[in-house]
């Protein structure tokens, strides 16, 4: 997992909700994709092309979630048992060898892992 490319990610969505912008551009990779995909069921991101290289983000900037932050970084990772994920809000993304999703359907199926993303 790349925290920088994730990083630079949550950078450029939090700056195009703050500036009004509906597109950008970042480098492609297999773990952005997943985000991405999870980020368009919620409805932060419209819809997103990949090619070669690159990947076209179009925001959704009617959406009730507004900010972004990182939880873990590579410097300090952060885990949800299933306790942790019971008393947390929905708001929460997590990652385990099961995949990405949010922190709903790990509270179905019982298994806690590393928090990634909080969407405000």
């Amino acid at each position: 997992m790349s925290y920088y490319s994730l990083s630079i990610l949550i950078v450029y969505i939090n700056n195009s909700f703050k500036s009004k912008k509906k597109v950008f551009f970042i480098y492609k990779s297999k773990y952005l994709i997943s985000i991405l995909n999870h980020l368009k069921k919620i409805k932060i991101i419209k819809t997103f092309f990949y090619k070669k290289k690159t990947i076209m983000c179009v925001i959704n900037l009617n959406s009730k979630y507004k900010f972004i932050r990182l939880i873990s970084k590579s410097s300090k990772k952060v885990y949800f048992n299933l306790k942790d994920i019971n008393e947390k809000s929905n708001n929460y993304i997590l990652s385990t060898n099961q995949g990405i999703n949010s922190i709903k359907y790990f509270r179905k199926k019982k298994i806690g892992g590393e928090v990634i993303l909080k969407i405000i």
